[in-house]
């Protein structure tokens, strides 16, 4: 796949030898990483299936903006914080 540019966003997103490119609103800059290159293990599939369950739930909007006020909360209180999104914290939750 292709690098490309989607319109109004001051960036490109996608997939271009061997990295991964993307915007990240936050920042208002597009960032770089290294694509992975993991051998395929049982757990993969395990941890695959796990992941689909969690996006599956498709939170409400009320309910992600709660987790982005807490992460500002929690940004603007200890500067040592560095998540990314509201969905690193969605996902880090652990049950009861």
């Amino acid at each position: 796949m292709k690098a490309y540019v989607k319109a109004g966003i001051k960036g490109f997103s996608g997939k271009l030898d061997g990295a991964i490119y993307y915007y990240h609103p936050r920042l208002k800059r597009t960032l770089m990483r290294r694509a992975p290159k993991m051998p395929i293990q049982p757990q993969n599939h395990a941890y695959r299936d796990i992941s689909r369950q969690i996006k599956a739930i498709n939170p409400s909007e009320a309910y992600r903006n709660d987790f982005r006020m807490y992460l500002n909360t929690l940004m603007e209180r200890d500067d040592s914080v560095r998540l990314p999104s509201w969905y690193s914290l969605y996902i880090g939750m652990k049950p009861f």
